[in-house]
């Protein structure tokens, strides 16, 4: 794989907005909850001369409408977040296949050997790289045996 400078700072570039985006809904997932909750009241306050509700059924509809609307706003912003997050879990894959690409190709053309055992040697090392990274393998959890005494 041919060094690429300009996707190497394409996927830079969009790794730095995709943080910037998760900040940014980290920050305004708390105050969007709010508004939504306070949202939901003011409908629910707006409609109940409407309805001809007492008292208590404006309480009522209006706790409603504040769960219903924070949990709507709380809803959408996890949602873009969650939908964000996915994008740059893909980039990252995306990252870490060029950098073991490119690194196959240094060692290819930094090694001494000849060509079966320079393809084998790259076979395993990448190979081992991949196990140890999980690249397009499940992950595992691995437990340690008990140390015996």
């Amino acid at each position: 794989m041919a060094r690429n400078p300009d996707a190497d700072r394409l996927i830079a570039v969009t790794q730095a907005e995709y943080a910037r985006r998760e900040r940014l809904l980290d920050r305004l997932r708390l105050p969007l909850t709010v508004a939504g909750a306070a949202i939901g009241v003011g409908l629910a306050l707006a409609i109940a001369p409407v309805l001809g509700l007492a008292v208590m059924g404006k309480v009522s509809i209006a706790t409603l409408a504040a769960f219903g609307g924070s949990g709507t706003a709380f809803g959408l912003v996890d949602n873009y977040s969650n939908r964000s997050g996915l994008r740059a879990l893909a980039l990252s894959g995306m990252a870490a296949t060029r950098n073991l690409a490119r690194m196959e190709e240094e060692c290819r053309q930094s090694l001494p050997l000849k060509d079966e055992a320079k393809k084998a040697f790259i076979k395993a090392l990448t190979e081992g790289l991949k196990d140890r990274l999980h690249i397009r393998k499940p992950l595992q959890l691995k437990k340690n045996p008990a140390p015996q005494s």
